[in-house]
């Protein structure tokens, strides 16, 4: 016999081998049944308009990515059914709190947010942050912290509205708020200079937008150092431990060949990823200004770091990459480095198509396209049957390019019509007039019709006078020349 307690009854004794009937099963506790339902786990009034918001947000991004009728028809209900939800959680938390809760003032920056994200941020969206500002300012005050981002979102709105001054007014508060709460360094006051030298420049005050820009990047670099040093020491005490933890196996389980490896690639945090996108986008607009500048040199380099961060954050393959080598070709374009230029478009275009699988697809087209105003260009400056070799390249890249086009975003838009111009321009030079005004006519009429790009349509339309008036000699000797070779064919050769 041994002594040893049992669950039943805190005590007892058990014979050893004895039968199963002698074990008796747990009895049920007397008081289990009395006592009340455990409490339902407390969730935000929010969550489930943030959940109707997630999901019209994930509607939206497939819509965006694959332009099908089932992904558009999902990002409507999406956002319809979000903004059915707050719209009546407000007007429900408006009878209980009142018109001046900060909780009311929440709901009027969610409500906006969906808004937003259908587009509709001149007559629905605009409203409701407004009075979300007014909400808070009588709240907190005009300067606290909880306002910054109301003022962000109505400066941006304000932006895309091309009210500029309004929006610098808006970006320079948040600028203000920020700095006295979260300090001199901080991403959100970094973020916040960029955005006020955006505006400098859309109001073409190019070389005050550089210096808030450079300001900006500064910051930015900073953050970012201290975003690796961070990151440097958690990887070490991480790595560190992965080792102790490996020899120790090793030494205990006495596996001889199994190795100790060295510590592994860092890992980039999101903090350190928000970080690095931030700094990226300040570099974009570097290079535009830059460029407007006149510096073409230093708008390079600021796109190519900018590259370099876009392959260490989104990967080689990414239409973040694709856009920067597209820009840099385009420089190049400009300022008359044409193989440079040749060369960062095809490489483009190569990342373009294994990006997209395949070639349907309208930025593949547009390369295209760019590929063969650089071929059409190098055959200005040669003679004979070398220009025209590469009058024959340009113009089987803007043919493609045409076929791409009509077959994702149709046969009428502004893209199909500025091919049909470097068509055009390609079949001229090569002394095929007749349809060269074919083409540019279309052009001019696709043009008109769809009142875009009115600056490049009168140039289309100059061209097209121009044809007219060196073709209208020729015309009727072409087509006399025409007859007369059928004319002169042995019938029996005529197929």
């Amino acid at each position: 016999e041994r002594n040893s307690p049992t669950p039943s009854n805190g005590g007892g004794t058990i014979k050893i081998g004895a039968s199963r009937s002698a074990f008796k099963p747990y009895p049920k506790k007397a008081h289990a049944t009395s006592l009340p339902p455990p409490p339902a786990p407390a969730t935000h009034s929010l969550d489930p308009m943030l959940l109707r918001l997630a999901k019209a947000q994930a509607g939206i991004a497939a819509a965006s990515n694959n332009s099908s009728e089932p992904n558009d028809k999902q990002a409507g209900a999406g956002c319809i059914d979000a903004i059915h939800w707050a719209s009546r959680r407000l007007e429900e938390r408006r009878k209980e709190l009142g018109d001046s809760h900060p909780d009311i003032a929440q709901l009027h920056i969610e409500l906006g947010d969906i808004l937003l994200k259908m587009g509709k941020a001149n007559g629905d969206a605009l409203p409701h942050f407004k009075e979300a500002l007014c909400i808070l300012a009588a709240a907190n005050g005009e300067r606290h912290v909880s306002t910054a981002p109301v003022y962000r979102r109505l400066a941006s709105i304000f932006k895309e509205q091309g009210r500029q001054y309004d929006a610098l007014k808006h970006y320079k508060e948040v600028l203000r708020i920020l700095r006295r709460s979260a300090g001199q360094d901080n991403e959100e006051v970094a973020d916040a200079i960029c955005n006020i030298g955006v505006i400098y420049m859309n109001q073409g005050r190019v070389r005050d937008g550089s210096l808030e820009l450079r300001e900006s990047l500064d910051m930015y670099r900073k953050l970012a150092a201290k975003a690796r040093r961070r990151a440097s020491v958690d990887d070490s005490r991480r790595d560190s431990g992965l080792l102790v933890n490996r020899s120790l196996a090793i030494e205990t389980l006495g596996f001889e060949s199994l190795s100790v490896d060295g510590p592994g690639p860092r890992r980039m945090d999101s903090v350190e990823r928000e970080i690095l996108e931030g700094q990226i986008r300040v570099l974009c607009h570097l290079c535009v200004a830059c460029w407007r500048l006149g510096d073409a040199d230093e708008a390079v380099g600021w796109q190519e770091e900018a590259m370099d961060l876009e392959t260490k954050v989104f990967g080689r393959e990414s239409d973040q990459v694709a856009t920067s080598l597209l820009t840099i070709a385009r420089i190049h374009n400009d300022v008359g480095k044409l193989p440079e230029a040749l060369q960062g478009y095809e490489t483009a275009l190569a990342v373009l198509k294994r990006l997209h699988r395949g070639p349907k697809h309208p930025r593949v087209a547009l390369t295209l396209n760019n590929i063969g105003v650089i071929y059409s260009k190098q055959g200005q400056s040669l003679k004979g049957d070398s220009a025209r070799q590469l009058y024959q390249l340009a113009l089987l890249m803007h043919e493609e390019a045409l076929d791409i086009y009509r077959c994702t975003i149709g046969g009428e838009t502004s893209d199909v019509a500025d091919t049909l111009f470097n068509m055009a321009v390609c079949r001229d030079r090569m002394g095929d007039r007749l349809v060269a005004l074919d083409n540019a006519e279309e052009a001019v009429r696709i043009y008109v019709a769809t009142g875009a790009g009115h600056s490049v349509a009168r140039t289309v339309q100059a061209t097209v006078l121009v044809d007219r008036i060196q073709a209208a000699a020729g015309k009727e000797a072409l087509m006399s020349a025409d007859r007369g070779a059928l004319c002169t064919v042995p019938e029996n050769d005529i197929r």
